[in-house]
């Protein structure tokens, strides 16, 4: 998705000066074709469907799929339709509203869900099902298993991009309610692989974990509205010229916040 994303700002015309990635132990564990068989064809332009089908399992099937929702819209988009010309119809069962609601200009989405993390019994029975979720993946106790030709490819192809058009790009690591869940092999097989992409593309490192405690986390995995802000206002204070300014930069940066 972050390629899609980088390339649909390329085609507009649009040349950031620095692309922060996100990379995070859980998601690697399903990067490459198992992310591309989750994007919702829907949100797709046919040049991302050409590009979407270079790392799918079934490409066929991602056609047939992407053009039959393009030419039955009433079917794909009936909830959407129904709620902008007859919001009476759906009455109380208006479960995906917050599809439209609270997206700003930058596209930033308030989920109404994510405001506060709400009393603590109720907060540990989200933190149970998504340590359950993340776990049943292995991502929590197994080493991470990446082939370097298939299962990453999209994120050689996001860091080759990159370099091509010189711009600047870091990996950030974002806070993480699982920190003291990960095994030992976990920890270190995350760390290796991170340390051989980045020595391959001279990327540098934004560790950012420490900067919420677990308080400030939805579910050990989203930031709750007031989290989402502080978070944001340390970073625009960060000083990314570090990055931007030099094509020599440390593997690991200092982003500890500033009180």
């Amino acid at each position: 998705m972050d390629l899609l994303c980088l390339r649909r700002l390329l085609d507009d015309g649009i040349r950031p000066s620095l692309v922060l990635v996100e990379v995070w132990s859980p998601l690697m564990h399903q990067c490459g074709r198992l992310e591309a068989d989750a994007i919702e064809t829907r949100r797709l332009s046919y040049s991302d469907l050409t590009r979407l089908c270079q790392y799918h399992r079934d490409w066929r099937s991602l056609y047939l799929r992407w053009f039959h929702e393009r030419f039955a819209l009433y079917s794909t988009y009936a909830t959407e339709l129904l709620r902008w010309g007859a919001p009476w119809f759906l009455g109380a069962a208006r479960g995906d509203e917050y599809t439209w609601r609270g997206l700003d200009a930058w596209g930033w989405l308030e989920i109404p869900t994510y405001r506060e993390v709400g009393p603590l019994p109720q907060r540990q029975k989200r933190i149970t099902v998504a340590q359950r979720m993340y776990a049943s993946m292995g991502a929590l106790s197994s080493p991470l298993t990446i082939r370097a030709d298939d299962e990453d490819e999209p994120l050689h192809a996001l860091l080759a991009l990159c370099r091509e058009r010189q711009i600047a790009v870091a990996f950030m690591l974002m806070p993480d309610g699982f920190h003291d869940l990960y095994g030992p092999a976990v920890r270190e097989g995350f760390e290796a692989y991170l340390d051989d992409v980045c020595r391959r593309y001279d990327v540098p490192v934004l560790d950012m974990r420490t900067w919420l405690d677990d308080d400030g986390l939805f579910d050990s995995v989203h930031m709750t509205h007031a989290s989402a802000s502080a978070f944001s206002a340390r970073l625009q204070a960060w000083d990314l010229s570090r990055i931007t300014g030099s094509q020599a930069v440390a593997r690991r940066l200092d982003a500890s916040p500033r009180r």
